[in-house]
Order: structure tokens, then C-alpha cells, then sequence
């Protein structure tokens, strides 16, 4: 994946639809019949965590961020929509997200939209995370944090409260955000203390085309003091790489920062989790622009999750879920509802919806294996995978792996321990073109492959996907 073809748009509709469909080949009729005996694997504890919820560990946490807003804005008597409806919350439920985020409607000062937010996700089956101010100050002691959640604790689609996002550090982004990791330490003691969820986001390691060893040794650095200093229960950030506005930026550090993050999460024994952009042109500093074009493409939004699932990733998080107002902030008109958020600030599906709803579909599809599996490395076949990943230290050598032997095609591959099993979760690298990727295997095999949230059985030495711009699918051998 070259950087100078990566951002550029991915081929029309009709071209993506026409080469969605898997195709799966089998053995030629003189390979070899017999499989070459493979040892199963030794089972090994997964480092995951999910919540009752949402349906237990066996399901992946996917979470939507930023949360449900009444009306806040009117102009020419049009009002944008309040969120606190059936229609809204079915509609977060048919994308796939099962975790709600905060929406800054903070508890301590409108109680009755938390209640309803609460009352709504438990009708459609979600969780949400309540922002309360009262628990975020290191003045408070536990008994009165305890009081004060368990005005909300005991709802059924409760899940968790929010603690802070994007803390910096003094050695790293200092007060970028106003906000530093050691602010938090008597906080999150508390929230740990009594047992529940927080949500506290790390910043992603930045640079738009390079890196030094200093940047990634101050990154390591940021992340295990969060760990160390909060103790969360996953670690997560965001690494938003399709840029801000420009729609450039580089995929090195894109691994370079999930596989830190991975690294210390592996040493902590915890899962990590990825925010993935819905749309982009960010607008915190609430100005008035024009739209450049809407990115991520489809092959780029589909790129993005499959390679955090294939590096092993236990969670995706969405931003924007919802358009905040002012995210559709325009020049040359009073808004533009298309520029960002799996919903638009109109109340109306962006085509991330779309994107989101089919990808979420196969995380559904396949979250019972990935959840149960260890991550031992991934497989890098073609020259852009090659070299975005060339530094990565999980990069296994070669385009082998136990019963594959092989692989052809622009491809990432990640390679697990499902339960002593082997799987793979294959990625076509290309987010333009939709390609053929070959998998040669040592012999004749069963495998399960699921693609497009679709579950085929497949007997052979070889296997023949066709997979779309950016698109992937599950492969676990029987």
C-alpha cells in the first residue's frame, strides 16, 4: 500500500459490489490429499474483557462515541433532532455498536437525560457509559463515589463511567488537553476500588511522516504510566490516520503506535482496543469551513478495521457516532451533514453507517473466535504491506504460519491460537481495488471461512478469496 495511492478514492459502487462476493477455491485435482499433521497448539489465556450487557466475554466490545445530545440548535424554524428516541437508539442498535460513549450530558447536572439514555439502551439491547463530575475529583473518597454511582449502578444498560479523554504527559503532549496522567491516580483508584468500568482514552503516538526512536521510547513511556498510574481494564486511544483536512498521513506510524500499545498491554496482560474514524475534517475549534472531500473511502474504512482486528485488537470505538453541531460547521452554507459521524448532526445515515453496519455485521460474525484467540504475529505478502510493516516487531518472517503455506496477493494476515486451533483473519492490503488473494496450505485441510458475515465450509490445499477494497475475512482450520 503505497503511500502516494493509499488516500486516493476507492473505485465506484458498482465495481466494489460486483467483486464482494467470496469466491473460495479448493485443491487442484492433482494436490496432494493428505495433510501434513499439525500439532494443535497449547491453549493459552486471552487477555479480553466485555461487559454482561452486551451478551458476556465472548462478545467484542464496539463502542460509539460521541453520545446522544437533545436539540441544541434551531435556525429558520428547523431544529436539529433530538436524540432521545426509539428511532435514534434503533438506529445505533442496527449499526452494530452496542456500547453507547458519553455525550457530555453530564449526571450531576441533567440527571433525567442520563435515566433516558439508560432506559433506551436497556430497550435496544446496549450498554452506555455515564459522565458524572462528582466522581472526577481527586477530593472525593471512595464511600462518597459509591454513593454517588449507585444512583445509576443498578440499571440494567449501565456499563461503565466516563473518566477522562486524552490525558498528556509531561514528557509527552504536556497539557495538550489540559490534563495530565497523574491528575487521575487517586480517581481511578476509586473507580477500580468499587469495581467498575472507566473509560480513560490515550492519545496516539503522532507524526505525519516519520518517526525516531526517541518518539516511540516517549510513547512506551506515556502508555505504561497510564497503566501503571490507573490500572485500566483494556487500553485504548486514538491514531486517527486518514489526517485532518488534508487526507494525508502515513501508515508507519499508524502500526507503529498499535504495536507499542499492543506491546504494553501484552506485558500488563490486557486487552487493547482502536478507535477507527467515521468521516473526518474535525472542527474543535469551531470554525466555519468548507468540506475537502469525505474520507475515509470505503476501502480505507474497511482497511482500517480489519488490520487492528487482524493486529489483534479486542475493541473497536467509533467517532464520531453521532455528528456533534458543530462538527458540520460550513462556509458557503449553514451546515454540512455529510462530513462526518456514522449520523449526521441532521439525523440522517452517512454512508460510515453503511460502512460500519457491514463491517460490524462480520465483527459479530467472528468476535467469538477473535475474543478466544491469541495474536502470534501477522503476515505481510506484496511490496506495501511489506514495507508499511517492515519495522513492525510482529511481523513474522516469510508467508508461512503452521498449516499455511503460502500466500499470494496484496495481503495482511493475522495469525492466532484459537484454542489450541489455528486461524487466520486475512486483509486485502489494496484499499482501491478489490483482488484475488491465494492461501497455499500444507496439505488438504477443512477450514471455516467467514466473510461478509457469511460462514462457508471449505476442503482443500488451497483457498482462493476474492475479497473487496480493504476488505477481509476469518479463516480457522478444523
Amino acid at each position: 500500500m503505497k503511500n502516494n495511492k493509499f488516500w486516493k478514492r476507492a473505485v465506484s459502487m458498482f465495481l466494489v459490489v460486483a467483486l464482494a462476493t467470496p469466491m473460495f477455491g479448493c485443491a487442484d485435482k492433482e494436490a496432494e490429499e493428505t495433510a501434513v499433521t499439525i500439532e494443535p497448539m497449547e491453549i493459552e489465556e486471552v487477555a479480553k474483557y466485555s461487559f454482561d450487557v452486551i451478551g458476556g466475554s465472548d462478545v467484542m466490545p464496539i463502542f460509539g462515541f460521541y453520545g446522544p445530545v437533545p436539540g441544541e440548535i434551531s435556525w429558520d424554524a428547523n431544529s436539529l433532532p433530538d436524540y432521545y428516541t426509539d428511532e435514534y437508539f434503533k438506529m445505533f442498535k442496527e449499526v452494530g455498536v452496542n456500547i453507547i460513549g458519553p455525550s457530555m450530558m453530564n449526571y450531576d447536572s441533567v440527571p433525567q437525560y442520563n435515566i433516558k439514555a439508560l432506559d433506551l439502551c436497556e430497550k435496544w439491547g446496549l450498554g452506555m457509559l455515564v459522565k458524572d463530575s462528582r466522581i472526577l475529583s481527586n477530593d472525593v473518597t471512595v464511600q462518597e463515589v459509591d454513593a454517588y454511582i449507585n444512583d445509576y449502578a443498578n440499571h440494567p444498560a449501565f456499563a461503565g463511567v466516563y473518566m477522562i479523554d486524552e490525558p498528556g504527559a509531561v514528557y509527552f503532549r504536556d497539557h495538550e488537553n489540559g490534563t495530565n496522567i497523574d491528575e487521575f491516580k487517586t480517581i481511578s483508584k476509586n473507580i477500580n476500588e468499587l469495581g467498575y468500568f472507566f473509560y480513560g482514552n490515550l492519545l496516539g503516538m503522532q507524526g505525519n511522516t516519520t518517526y525516531t526512536e526517541s518518539d516511540v521510547e516517549a510513547y512506551q513511556r506515556y502508555v505504561r504510566e497510564w497503566v501503571d498510574t490507573c490500572d485500566p481494564k483494556a487500553i485504548f486511544y486514538d491514531r486517527y490516520i486518514f489526517g485532518n483536512n488534508n487526507g494525508l498521513d502515513m501508515a508507519e506510524t499508524y502500526f507503529k503506535t498499535m504495536e507499542t500499545v499492543r506491546s504494553v498491554a501484552e506485558e500488563s496482560n490486557r486487552p487493547f482496543w482502536v478507535f477507527v474514524e467515521a468521516g473526518n475534517q474535525w472542527n474543535d475549534k469551531t470554525s466555519r469551513f468548507d468540506s475537502n472531500g469525505y474520507y475515509p473511502s470505503q476501502g480505507e474504512f474497511y482497511w482500517n478495521l480489519g488490520t487492528l482486528l487482524a493486529f489483534g485488537a479486542k475493541g473497536v470505538l467509533y467517532f464520531p457516532l453521532l455528528q456533534p453541531s458543530y462538527y458540520a460547521y460550513a462556509e458557503s452554507e449553514l451546515f454540512d451533514f455529510q462530513r462526518n459521524g456514522l449520523i449526521g448532526a441532521w439525523g440522517n445515515k452517512t454512508r460510515w453507517y453503511h460502512y460500519a453496519k457491514a463491517m460490524n455485521a462480520q465483527i459479530a460474525a467472528v468476535d467469538e473466535v477473535l475474543m478466544n484467540s491469541v495474536n502470534k504475529g501477522v503476515i505481510a505478502s506484496g511490496k506495501d504491506a511489506k514495507e508499511d510493516l517492515s519495522d513492525c516487531k510482529y511481523l513474522m518472517e516469510g508467508t508461512s504460519f503452521r498449516e499455511l503455506a503460502g500466500v499470494s496477493g496484496d495481503a495482511m494476515i493475522g495469525c492466532f491460537n484459537y484454542e489450541g486451533k489455528t486461524a487466520l483473519y486475512v486483509v486485502n492490503y489494496d484499499t482501491e481495488y478489490a483482488q484475488k488473494i491465494k492461501l497455499d496450505f500444507a496439505g488438504k485441510y477443512n477450514v471455516t471461512v467467514t466473510q461478509d458475515a457469511e460462514t462457508k465450509h471449505v476442503s482443500g490445499s488451497s483457498l482462493e478469496l476474492t475479497l473487496a477494497a480493504g476488505n477481509s475475512a476469518l479463516v480457522v482450520f478444523e
